[in-house]
């Protein structure tokens, strides 16, 4: 017999599998966590394009009435504080 945290596991992978493929997504480096009927999405993306991308193709998996916490951070590329000195 199947119990709850076999489900919430397979639901996390199942989340996961479907934003790596997602085209729009692609992104191997997102976590899913699934506890009750909550799901936290945490891990590091390219662009904010890119967080709304996973909130769209989350609109097409079957969540199963779970609410979604979108934890996703956007790298940020700062500029370098001093110049480089070529020789």
């Amino acid at each position: 017999m199947t119990n709850e945290r076999e489900l919430d596991a397979y639901l996390g992978e199942h989340i996961r599998e479907a934003l790596a493929h997602d085209r729009h997504v692609a992104e191997l480096n997102i976590h899913v966590t699934v506890t009750g009927d909550r799901i936290v999405l945490t891990g590091t993306v390219a662009d904010h394009d890119r967080v709304r991308a996973v909130d769209d193709a989350l609109t097409e998996i079957d969540l199963r009435g779970h609410t979604v916490s979108n934890c996703l951070t956007v790298m940020s590329f700062d500029e370098p504080n001093d110049q480089e000195m070529l020789s």
